[in-house]
């Protein structure tokens, strides 16, 4: 647990300093922009996804209705990239919204480890500007290794998942509309 914690703030602050960008976007923390994501929903998608596309597709669905964020108050529900950093055994998948070229919000990390054998740890930090400090989701099910995405993350020929899509960048699928 201690390897894990560490390696997992190791990742936390690269992400904080690369990805976590959030220009002139101003949210304070315990606001009511984290009632646009449920976790907890978000960790039964990622259960069900076979990979983390098929998951950031999912998200995004308008048929879900599971996004439903507007963290820049444009009236459009704003789309959430995945991207995904990995160090030993540890992936950690960064849930962030694209708010300009270079600006970025994270809404909330998913950190995988795996321990040994087929024992897994996973759990999902929602942002703490978005969600307040300490606000994890830590899904009851700890059978993690019979969950498809995290098989196909531990595969050995994996590559880190990196999003397509960024500010202005959208799959065909997506369609703009209010929250």
């Amino acid at each position: 647990i201690i390897k894990f914690g560490i390696t997992l703030l190791v990742l936390t602050v690269g992400c904080v300093a690369i990805l976590a960008q959030t220009g002139g976007i101003t949210i304070n923390a315990g606001s009511d922009a984290a009632a646009g994501l449920d976790l907890y929903a978000v960790a039964e998608l990622f259960k069900d996804s076979e990979n983390l596309e098929k998951f950031e597709q999912a998200l995004n669905d308008p048929a879900r209705g599971l996004n439903n964020l507007d963290l820049n108050k444009d009236n459009q529900v704003d789309f959430i990239r995945a991207v995904e950093q990995n160090k030993d055994n540890t992936h950690l998948i960064i849930l962030q919204v694209p708010l300009g070229h270079d600006d970025y919000q994270d809404v909330a990390t998913i950190a995988v480890e795996k321990e040994s054998g087929d024992k897994y740890n996973l759990h999902i930090q929602g942002d703490t500007v978005l969600y307040g400090a300490n606000y994890y989701v830590v899904p009851a099910n700890n059978n993690f290794s019979a969950w498809n995405i995290v098989r196909w993350i531990f595969r050995p020929d994996y590559h880190p998942y990196i999003s397509r899509y960024s500010y202005g960048v959208f799959p065909l699928w997506w369609t703009v509309r209010q929250p």
